[in-house]
Protein backbone atom coordinates (compact mmCIF):
# COMPACT_ATOMS: atom_id res chain seq x y z
CA UNK A 1 0.00 0.00 0.00
CA UNK A 2 1.05 3.52 -1.12
CA UNK A 3 0.15 6.99 0.38
CA UNK A 4 -0.80 7.97 -2.87
CA UNK A 5 -3.05 4.73 -3.79
CA UNK A 6 -7.09 5.46 -3.63
CA UNK A 7 -7.24 2.76 -0.99
CA UNK A 8 -4.84 4.35 1.43
CA UNK A 9 -6.46 7.92 0.61
CA UNK A 10 -10.38 6.57 0.95
CA UNK A 11 -10.20 3.46 3.15
CA UNK A 12 -7.15 2.82 5.41
CA UNK A 13 -5.81 6.45 6.60
CA UNK A 14 -9.31 7.75 7.47
CA UNK A 15 -9.93 4.45 9.24
CA UNK A 16 -6.55 4.67 10.74
CA UNK A 17 -7.54 8.32 12.19
CA UNK A 18 -11.04 7.92 13.00
CA UNK A 19 -9.75 4.71 15.05
CA UNK A 20 -7.17 6.14 16.77
CA UNK A 21 -8.56 9.27 17.51
CA UNK A 22 -12.01 7.19 19.05
CA UNK A 23 -9.35 4.85 21.39
CA UNK A 24 -7.18 7.87 22.31
CA UNK A 25 -10.76 9.27 23.80
CA UNK A 26 -11.48 6.12 25.20
CA UNK A 27 -8.65 4.54 26.07
CA UNK A 28 -5.61 6.84 25.79
CA UNK A 29 -3.40 4.34 26.96
CA UNK A 30 -4.22 1.80 24.10
CA UNK A 31 -3.43 4.51 21.75
CA UNK A 32 0.13 3.25 21.15
CA UNK A 33 -1.13 -0.25 20.23
CA UNK A 34 -3.98 0.98 17.80
CA UNK A 35 -1.33 2.42 15.68
CA UNK A 36 0.92 -0.39 15.55
CA UNK A 37 -2.00 -2.52 14.50
CA UNK A 38 -2.95 -0.34 11.28
CA UNK A 39 1.13 -0.22 10.94
CA UNK A 40 1.19 -4.06 10.96
CA UNK A 41 -2.30 -4.13 8.28
CA UNK A 42 -0.19 -1.79 6.04
CA UNK A 43 2.77 -3.47 5.89
CA UNK A 44 0.97 -6.47 5.61
CA UNK A 45 -1.06 -5.01 2.28
CA UNK A 46 2.09 -4.71 -0.05
CA UNK A 47 5.00 -7.27 1.62
CA UNK A 48 2.46 -10.09 3.55
CA UNK A 49 5.55 -12.70 3.47
CA UNK A 50 7.82 -10.50 4.86
CA UNK A 51 5.91 -9.26 8.08
CA UNK A 52 6.64 -12.49 10.39
CA UNK A 53 10.78 -11.25 9.87
CA UNK A 54 10.56 -8.05 10.57
CA UNK A 55 8.22 -9.23 13.59
CA UNK A 56 10.94 -11.72 14.72
CA UNK A 57 13.76 -9.56 14.21
CA UNK A 58 12.04 -6.59 16.29
CA UNK A 59 11.63 -9.34 19.22
CA UNK A 60 14.85 -10.57 19.09
CA UNK A 61 16.33 -6.69 19.08
CA UNK A 62 14.22 -5.82 21.62
CA UNK A 63 15.53 -8.25 23.99
CA UNK A 64 19.19 -7.43 23.18
CA UNK A 65 19.10 -3.66 24.50
CA UNK A 66 16.67 -4.57 27.33
CA UNK A 67 19.70 -7.27 28.13
CA UNK A 68 22.43 -4.07 27.39
CA UNK A 69 20.20 -1.59 29.55
CA UNK A 70 20.51 -3.79 32.28
CA UNK A 71 24.23 -5.28 31.98
CA UNK A 72 26.79 -3.99 34.38
CA UNK A 73 30.43 -2.21 32.82
CA UNK A 74 30.40 -0.86 29.05
CA UNK A 75 32.73 -4.11 27.64
CA UNK A 76 29.66 -6.03 28.97
CA UNK A 77 26.94 -3.28 26.82
CA UNK A 78 29.07 -3.24 24.24
CA UNK A 79 29.09 -7.12 23.27
CA UNK A 80 24.93 -6.76 23.10
CA UNK A 81 25.64 -3.69 20.68
CA UNK A 82 27.74 -5.50 18.36
CA UNK A 83 25.39 -8.24 18.48
CA UNK A 84 22.61 -6.18 17.53
CA UNK A 85 24.26 -4.44 14.67
CA UNK A 86 26.03 -7.50 13.21
CA UNK A 87 22.34 -9.08 13.47
CA UNK A 88 20.71 -6.34 11.50
CA UNK A 89 23.48 -5.19 9.00
CA UNK A 90 23.62 -9.02 8.35
CA UNK A 91 19.79 -9.16 7.38
CA UNK A 92 20.00 -6.04 5.57
CA UNK A 93 23.39 -7.36 3.80
CA UNK A 94 21.48 -10.64 3.09
CA UNK A 95 18.43 -9.45 1.56
CA UNK A 96 19.68 -6.41 -0.03
CA UNK A 97 23.05 -7.55 -1.42
CA UNK A 98 23.30 -11.07 -1.83
CA UNK A 99 21.86 -11.17 -5.44
CA UNK A 100 24.81 -8.50 -6.61
CA UNK A 101 27.59 -10.24 -4.46
CA UNK A 102 26.35 -13.29 -6.31
CA UNK A 103 26.49 -11.41 -10.01
CA UNK A 104 29.82 -10.26 -9.43
CA UNK A 105 31.09 -13.19 -8.01
CA UNK A 106 30.15 -15.21 -11.31
CA UNK A 107 31.35 -12.41 -13.60
CA UNK A 108 34.83 -12.93 -12.10
CA UNK A 109 34.60 -16.66 -12.50
CA UNK A 110 33.77 -16.54 -15.92
CA UNK A 111 36.48 -14.75 -17.09
CA UNK A 112 38.98 -16.83 -15.24
CA UNK A 113 37.04 -19.96 -17.20
CA UNK A 114 35.93 -21.22 -13.96
CA UNK A 115 31.90 -22.57 -13.65
CA UNK A 116 29.98 -20.27 -12.16
CA UNK A 117 27.54 -20.83 -9.02
CA UNK A 118 23.51 -21.02 -9.17
CA UNK A 119 22.30 -19.09 -6.04
CA UNK A 120 18.12 -18.78 -5.34
CA UNK A 121 17.37 -14.90 -6.13
CA UNK A 122 16.55 -12.61 -3.19
CA UNK A 123 13.89 -11.22 -3.10
CA UNK A 124 14.35 -7.32 -1.07
CA UNK A 125 11.50 -6.65 1.63
CA UNK A 126 10.43 -3.05 0.99
CA UNK A 127 11.67 -0.87 3.42
CA UNK A 128 14.94 -2.89 4.72
CA UNK A 129 17.15 -0.16 4.59
CA UNK A 130 15.03 2.10 6.92
CA UNK A 131 14.01 -0.35 9.17
CA UNK A 132 16.93 -1.46 9.92
CA UNK A 133 18.76 1.60 10.34
CA UNK A 134 15.83 3.10 12.98
CA UNK A 135 16.72 -0.61 14.80
CA UNK A 136 20.39 0.89 14.90
CA UNK A 137 19.65 3.83 15.87
CA UNK A 138 17.48 2.93 18.81
CA UNK A 139 20.69 0.58 19.93
CA UNK A 140 23.53 2.74 19.65
CA UNK A 141 21.31 5.79 21.52
CA UNK A 142 21.14 3.45 24.18
CA UNK A 143 24.13 2.02 24.37
CA UNK A 144 25.47 5.81 24.50
CA UNK A 145 22.74 6.77 27.20
CA UNK A 146 21.11 9.47 25.32
CA UNK A 147 17.93 7.45 26.11
CA UNK A 148 16.63 4.80 27.93
CA UNK A 149 14.96 1.52 26.05
CA UNK A 150 11.41 0.90 25.70
CA UNK A 151 10.46 -1.89 28.20
CA UNK A 152 7.21 -2.02 26.70
CA UNK A 153 7.30 -3.51 23.28
CA UNK A 154 4.62 -1.70 21.94
CA UNK A 155 6.10 1.39 22.15
CA UNK A 156 9.40 0.06 20.46
CA UNK A 157 7.40 -1.20 17.62
CA UNK A 158 5.76 2.03 17.07
CA UNK A 159 9.27 3.32 16.70
CA UNK A 160 9.96 0.64 14.07
CA UNK A 161 6.78 0.06 12.28
CA UNK A 162 5.09 3.68 12.32
CA UNK A 163 3.75 3.33 8.66
CA UNK A 164 4.06 6.94 8.22
CA UNK A 165 7.79 6.34 7.59
CA UNK A 166 8.14 2.77 7.76
CA UNK A 167 8.97 2.29 3.80
CA UNK A 168 10.65 5.49 2.74
CA UNK A 169 11.66 7.32 5.82
CA UNK A 170 12.06 10.21 6.87
CA UNK A 171 15.18 8.13 8.60
CA UNK A 172 14.08 9.06 12.22
CA UNK A 173 16.90 9.02 15.05
CA UNK A 174 16.03 7.20 17.92
CA UNK A 175 16.68 10.52 20.44
CA UNK A 176 14.90 12.60 18.20
CA UNK A 177 11.29 11.02 18.56
CA UNK A 178 11.65 8.73 21.89
CA UNK A 179 9.30 11.38 23.96
CA UNK A 180 7.02 11.65 21.50
CA UNK A 181 6.14 8.08 21.46
CA UNK A 182 5.39 8.51 25.36
CA UNK A 183 3.56 11.62 25.19
CA UNK A 184 2.48 13.81 22.29
CA UNK A 185 -0.05 16.35 22.08
CA UNK A 186 -2.90 16.41 19.30
CA UNK A 187 -4.04 19.52 18.70
CA UNK A 188 -5.90 21.15 15.60
CA UNK A 189 -3.17 23.24 14.43
CA UNK A 190 -1.24 20.27 14.26
CA UNK A 191 -3.83 18.17 12.78
CA UNK A 192 -4.78 20.49 9.88
CA UNK A 193 -0.92 21.71 9.30
CA UNK A 194 -0.84 17.53 8.62
CA UNK A 195 -3.52 18.14 5.96
CA UNK A 196 -2.02 20.69 4.50
CA UNK A 197 1.85 19.05 4.39
CA UNK A 198 0.43 16.05 3.15
CA UNK A 199 -2.00 17.81 0.17
CA UNK A 200 1.51 19.37 -0.79
CA UNK A 201 3.37 16.00 -0.79
CA UNK A 202 0.48 14.24 -2.96
CA UNK A 203 0.67 16.74 -5.73
CA UNK A 204 4.15 16.94 -5.75
CA UNK A 205 4.32 13.02 -6.45
CA UNK A 206 0.85 12.87 -8.58
CA UNK A 207 1.00 16.04 -10.20
CA UNK A 208 4.46 16.34 -11.17
CA UNK A 209 6.61 13.74 -10.64
CA UNK A 210 4.26 10.65 -12.53
CA UNK A 211 4.01 13.59 -15.44
CA UNK A 212 7.28 14.44 -16.17
CA UNK A 213 8.40 10.24 -14.90
CA UNK A 214 6.61 8.67 -18.05
CA UNK A 215 9.47 11.05 -20.52
CA UNK A 216 12.17 10.16 -18.60
CA UNK A 217 11.72 6.74 -18.67
CA UNK A 218 11.17 7.15 -22.38
CA UNK A 219 14.52 8.83 -22.65
CA UNK A 220 16.92 6.80 -20.61
CA UNK A 221 15.58 3.59 -22.63
CA UNK A 222 16.89 5.47 -25.85
CA UNK A 223 19.69 4.02 -27.81
CA UNK A 224 22.94 5.23 -27.45
CA UNK A 225 22.75 5.81 -31.62
CA UNK A 226 19.36 7.86 -30.44
CA UNK A 227 20.31 10.25 -28.36
CA UNK A 228 21.65 13.27 -28.72
CA UNK A 229 23.40 15.92 -26.43
CA UNK A 230 20.30 18.35 -26.28
CA UNK A 231 18.26 15.26 -25.22
CA UNK A 232 20.92 13.86 -22.99
CA UNK A 233 20.82 16.96 -20.91
CA UNK A 234 17.29 17.18 -21.29
CA UNK A 235 17.15 13.38 -19.90
CA UNK A 236 19.16 14.72 -17.24
CA UNK A 237 17.56 17.78 -15.73
CA UNK A 238 13.69 16.14 -15.93
CA UNK A 239 15.52 13.15 -14.08
CA UNK A 240 16.42 15.59 -11.18
CA UNK A 241 12.69 17.10 -11.16
CA UNK A 242 11.01 13.68 -11.06
CA UNK A 243 13.32 12.41 -8.33
CA UNK A 244 13.40 15.14 -6.25
CA UNK A 245 9.39 15.75 -6.51
CA UNK A 246 9.17 12.02 -6.00
CA UNK A 247 10.69 11.69 -3.08
CA UNK A 248 10.65 14.82 -1.08
CA UNK A 249 6.64 14.36 -2.03
CA UNK A 250 6.84 10.98 -0.32
CA UNK A 251 8.60 12.54 2.58
CA UNK A 252 6.20 15.62 3.24
CA UNK A 253 3.32 12.91 3.03
CA UNK A 254 4.97 11.35 5.89
CA UNK A 255 5.47 14.28 8.10
CA UNK A 256 1.84 15.21 7.00
CA UNK A 257 0.67 12.02 8.40
CA UNK A 258 2.83 12.00 10.94
CA UNK A 259 1.26 15.60 12.49
CA UNK A 260 -2.31 14.24 12.27
CA UNK A 261 -0.97 11.33 14.93
CA UNK A 262 0.44 14.31 17.03
CA UNK A 263 4.56 13.11 16.04
CA UNK A 264 6.93 16.11 14.39
CA UNK A 265 8.80 13.73 11.90
CA UNK A 266 12.23 15.42 10.95
CA UNK A 267 12.34 17.42 7.32
CA UNK A 268 14.26 15.52 5.18
CA UNK A 269 14.61 18.07 2.42
CA UNK A 270 15.19 21.82 1.93
CA UNK A 271 15.41 22.96 -1.41
CA UNK A 272 18.91 21.22 -2.54
CA UNK A 273 18.43 22.30 -5.80
CA UNK A 274 19.81 26.04 -4.73
CA UNK A 275 22.57 24.59 -3.02
CA UNK A 276 26.11 26.93 -3.71
CA UNK A 277 28.03 23.69 -3.23
CA UNK A 278 28.12 19.64 -2.85
CA UNK A 279 28.69 20.13 0.70
CA UNK A 280 25.27 22.19 0.84
CA UNK A 281 24.08 20.03 -1.64
CA UNK A 282 23.87 16.94 1.31
CA UNK A 283 22.82 19.44 3.96
CA UNK A 284 19.78 19.91 1.94
CA UNK A 285 18.79 17.06 0.01
CA UNK A 286 17.92 14.00 2.14
CA UNK A 287 18.72 15.03 5.13
CA UNK A 288 17.72 12.24 7.35
CA UNK A 289 20.51 9.80 6.06
CA UNK A 290 23.25 12.30 5.81
CA UNK A 291 22.46 12.70 9.72
CA UNK A 292 21.92 9.08 10.60
CA UNK A 293 25.62 8.81 8.50
CA UNK A 294 27.30 11.65 10.63
CA UNK A 295 26.03 10.66 13.82
CA UNK A 296 26.59 7.11 13.30
CA UNK A 297 29.68 6.55 10.63
CA UNK A 298 31.23 9.91 9.90
CA UNK A 299 31.49 10.77 13.81
CA UNK A 300 32.74 7.03 14.99
CA UNK A 301 35.21 6.98 12.18
CA UNK A 302 36.94 10.33 13.82
CA UNK A 303 35.10 13.16 12.07
CA UNK A 304 37.02 15.98 11.52
CA UNK A 305 38.85 15.74 14.70
CA UNK A 306 42.12 14.03 12.92
CA UNK A 307 44.42 14.89 10.09
CA UNK A 308 43.61 16.07 6.85
CA UNK A 309 44.06 12.64 5.09
CA UNK A 310 42.39 11.16 7.56
CA UNK A 311 39.50 13.37 7.05
CA UNK A 312 39.10 12.91 3.65
CA UNK A 313 39.21 9.14 3.92
CA UNK A 314 36.28 9.34 5.97
CA UNK A 315 34.82 11.06 3.79
CA UNK A 316 34.72 9.05 0.75
CA UNK A 317 34.02 6.05 3.45
CA UNK A 318 30.59 7.71 4.08
CA UNK A 319 29.75 8.57 0.35
CA UNK A 320 30.56 5.45 -0.96
CA UNK A 321 28.67 3.69 1.82
CA UNK A 322 25.43 6.08 1.21
CA UNK A 323 25.89 5.51 -2.47
CA UNK A 324 25.41 1.81 -2.12
CA UNK A 325 23.07 1.77 0.52
CA UNK A 326 20.65 2.78 -2.23
CA UNK A 327 20.64 -0.66 -3.95
CA UNK A 328 23.39 -3.07 -5.15
CA UNK A 329 24.15 -2.04 -8.23
CA UNK A 330 27.78 -0.31 -9.07
CA UNK A 331 26.24 2.49 -10.80
CA UNK A 332 25.11 3.43 -6.83
CA UNK A 333 28.69 2.78 -5.66
CA UNK A 334 29.97 4.81 -8.19
CA UNK A 335 27.50 7.99 -7.60
CA UNK A 336 28.33 7.28 -4.42
CA UNK A 337 32.32 7.27 -4.24
CA UNK A 338 31.76 10.53 -7.14
CA UNK A 339 30.18 12.73 -4.31
CA UNK A 340 33.02 11.48 -1.83
CA UNK A 341 35.49 12.55 -4.05
CA UNK A 342 33.50 15.90 -5.03
CA UNK A 343 33.09 16.61 -1.08
CA UNK A 344 36.39 15.97 -0.68
CA UNK A 345 37.72 18.20 -3.57
CA UNK A 346 35.68 21.19 -2.26
CA UNK A 347 36.83 20.85 1.58
CA UNK A 348 40.39 20.43 0.19
CA UNK A 349 40.48 23.97 -1.72
CA UNK A 350 37.18 24.75 -4.18
CA UNK A 351 34.97 25.76 -1.59
CA UNK A 352 36.58 28.60 -0.72
CA UNK A 353 37.25 29.50 -5.03
CA UNK A 354 33.05 28.55 -4.92
CA UNK A 355 32.35 31.45 -2.26
CA UNK A 356 33.97 34.14 -4.25
CA UNK A 357 31.70 33.01 -7.26
CA UNK A 358 28.99 35.11 -7.76
CA UNK A 359 26.07 32.91 -6.26
CA UNK A 360 24.11 32.26 -9.54
CA UNK A 361 27.51 31.03 -11.09
CA UNK A 362 28.02 28.81 -8.12
CA UNK A 363 24.49 27.28 -8.18
CA UNK A 364 24.89 26.69 -11.76
CA UNK A 365 28.31 24.93 -11.44
CA UNK A 366 26.99 22.70 -8.64
CA UNK A 367 23.45 21.92 -10.25
CA UNK A 368 25.90 20.90 -13.08
CA UNK A 369 27.63 18.14 -11.18
CA UNK A 370 24.87 17.05 -9.55
CA UNK A 371 22.85 16.60 -13.01
CA UNK A 372 26.21 14.26 -14.11
CA UNK A 373 25.16 12.37 -10.49
CA UNK A 374 21.71 11.67 -11.74
CA UNK A 375 22.53 10.54 -14.86
CA UNK A 376 24.81 7.79 -13.30
CA UNK A 377 22.44 7.04 -10.53
CA UNK A 378 19.02 6.65 -12.85
CA UNK A 379 21.55 4.48 -14.99
CA UNK A 380 20.57 0.56 -15.47
CA UNK A 381 24.33 0.07 -15.66
CA UNK A 382 27.92 1.93 -15.75
CA UNK A 383 28.09 1.22 -19.59
CA UNK A 384 24.33 3.24 -19.90
CA UNK A 385 25.88 5.88 -17.42
CA UNK A 386 29.21 6.49 -19.62
CA UNK A 387 27.17 6.42 -23.01
CA UNK A 388 24.50 8.54 -21.58
CA UNK A 389 27.33 11.00 -20.31
CA UNK A 390 29.07 11.05 -23.49
CA UNK A 391 26.09 12.02 -25.29
CA UNK A 392 25.63 15.11 -22.96
CA UNK A 393 29.05 16.02 -24.41
CA UNK A 394 29.09 14.86 -27.68
CA UNK A 395 28.31 18.09 -29.13
CA UNK A 396 25.50 15.98 -31.39
CA UNK A 397 22.81 18.21 -33.06
CA UNK A 398 20.18 16.01 -33.63
CA UNK A 399 16.49 16.71 -34.13
CA UNK A 400 14.61 16.60 -30.84
CA UNK A 401 11.71 15.28 -32.42
CA UNK A 402 12.42 11.97 -30.88
CA UNK A 403 10.96 14.01 -27.30
CA UNK A 404 7.90 13.58 -28.96
CA UNK A 405 8.29 9.97 -29.34
CA UNK A 406 9.41 9.66 -25.71
CA UNK A 407 5.70 11.55 -25.06
CA UNK A 408 6.57 15.33 -24.40
CA UNK A 409 3.53 17.12 -24.88
CA UNK A 410 2.81 20.73 -23.92
CA UNK A 411 1.27 19.33 -20.44
CA UNK A 412 4.65 18.14 -19.84
CA UNK A 413 6.45 21.33 -20.73
CA UNK A 414 4.20 23.30 -18.37
CA UNK A 415 4.39 20.66 -15.89
CA UNK A 416 8.56 20.60 -16.27
CA UNK A 417 8.58 24.67 -16.07
CA UNK A 418 6.36 25.14 -13.18
CA UNK A 419 8.47 22.45 -11.39
CA UNK A 420 12.04 24.41 -12.57
CA UNK A 421 9.94 27.01 -10.58
CA UNK A 422 9.32 25.50 -7.33
CA UNK A 423 12.55 24.14 -7.34
CA UNK A 424 14.74 27.37 -7.73
CA UNK A 425 12.11 29.97 -6.44
CA UNK A 426 11.23 30.61 -3.12
CA UNK A 427 7.12 30.60 -2.72
CA UNK A 428 6.89 31.09 1.17
CA UNK A 429 6.48 34.92 1.00
CA UNK A 430 3.32 34.33 -0.29
CA UNK A 431 2.12 32.35 2.69
CA UNK A 432 4.23 35.25 4.78
CA UNK A 433 2.20 37.43 2.97
CA UNK A 434 -1.75 35.52 3.59
CA UNK A 435 -0.14 35.32 7.72
CA UNK A 436 0.39 39.16 7.80
CA UNK A 437 -3.30 39.60 6.47
CA UNK A 438 -4.50 36.88 8.95
CA UNK A 439 -6.09 34.64 5.90
CA UNK A 440 -3.48 31.96 5.86
CA UNK A 441 -5.89 28.85 6.70
CA UNK A 442 -8.11 30.03 4.09
CA UNK A 443 -4.96 30.43 1.63
CA UNK A 444 -3.71 26.74 2.75
CA UNK A 445 -7.07 25.11 2.96
CA UNK A 446 -7.91 26.48 -0.46
CA UNK A 447 -4.91 25.29 -1.98
CA UNK A 448 -5.09 21.75 -0.09
CA UNK A 449 -8.41 21.14 -1.37
CA UNK A 450 -6.97 21.74 -5.60
CA UNK A 451 -4.67 19.82 -4.78
CA UNK A 452 -6.29 16.83 -3.57
CA UNK A 453 -9.55 16.73 -5.81
CA UNK A 454 -7.04 17.18 -8.92
CA UNK A 455 -3.99 14.92 -7.43
CA UNK A 456 -7.54 12.18 -7.30
CA UNK A 457 -8.69 13.23 -11.37
CA UNK A 458 -5.06 12.55 -12.15
CA UNK A 459 -5.33 9.41 -9.93
CA UNK A 460 -8.43 7.71 -11.36
CA UNK A 461 -6.96 8.47 -14.79
CA UNK A 462 -4.61 5.89 -13.87
CA UNK A 463 -1.37 7.81 -14.23
CA UNK A 464 0.07 6.04 -11.20
CA UNK A 465 3.49 4.61 -10.33
CA UNK A 466 5.26 3.54 -7.26
CA UNK A 467 7.74 6.11 -5.30
CA UNK A 468 11.26 5.60 -6.27
CA UNK A 469 12.72 5.22 -2.84
CA UNK A 470 10.70 2.08 -2.82
CA UNK A 471 13.31 0.45 -4.12
CA UNK A 472 15.86 1.13 -1.64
Amino acid sequence: MVFSSTVFLFLFLPAALFTYYAVNFLAPSLKNLTLVLFSILFYAWGAPNFLMIFLINITIDYFLTILMDKAKGRNAKKIYLIASIIINLGILIYFKYTNYFEAEFNWILSIMGMKTIVWTKIILPIGISFFVFHKISYVVDIYREREKPFYNIIDYTLYLMFFAQLIAGPIVRFHEIAHQIKERLHTSDLFLEGIWRFSIGLGKKVIIANTIGAMVDAIFSFSSSDMSMSIAWIGMLTYALQIYFDFSGYSDMAIGIGKMFGFNLPENFNRPYVSKSITEFWRRWHMSLSRFFKDYLYIPLGGNRCSKIRNYLNLIIVFTLTGFWHGANTTFLIWGIYYGILIVIEKAWLLKKLENFHPIISNLITFFFVLIGWAIFRSENMEQAISFIGNAFSFNSKSLSLLYYAGMNNKIIFITIVAILLSFINFKFIYKISEKFKFAYVTKGSMAIIILVYSYITLSSGSFNPFIYFRF
